[in-house]
């Protein structure tokens, strides 16, 4: 099914995106430590380094050729657990880089803040972790 393989070509380029960001990086985020998992998958495990977790629902279709994913986020480690300012930072940056790829790409994939809004409150403050993807053949 054409939108399936779509539906998985955005997952890698989300991964690529999130996993090759500056931002992410200058956090001390990229290739090694960003992992990408399905929803029901258990959680990765963690050592000694911090990981931000891509953790992906099923493809929906919805008409159209579009085919709609939520991804959330989450950030596992020693770190995160005892720097809820860091977590908060790591989300931050990741949410933003997320939103800002449907400028690049505003006819094959767009992401969304996810409806209903899924947010996680740190620090006082409130990050959204869930997002939907939406790919278009």
């Amino acid at each position: 099914m054409i939108g399936t393989d779509r539906a998985e070509e955005a997952r890698d380029e989300t991964f690529l995106l999130l996993a090759g960001h500056d931002g992410l990086a200058s956090l001390g985020f990229g290739y090694a430590n960003i992992v990408a998992t399905r929803v029901d998958d258990p959680s990765p495990v963690v050592g000694d380094t911090d990981v931000l977790v891509l953790r992906w629902g099923p493809a929906h279709p919805l008409g159209d050729g579009a085919v709609r994913q939520r991804v959330c986020l989450s950030v596992l480690g020693p770190t995160a657990r005892s720097s809820a300012l860091r977590t908060w930072e790591v989300l931050s940056v990741a949410g933003d880089a997320l939103l800002s790829r449907q400028a690049a790409d505003p006819a094959g994939t767009s992401i969304e803040v996810s409806a209903p809004h899924l947010q996680q409150g740190l620090v006082g403050r409130l990050v959204t972790t869930g997002f939907d993807v939406l790919t278009h053949s």
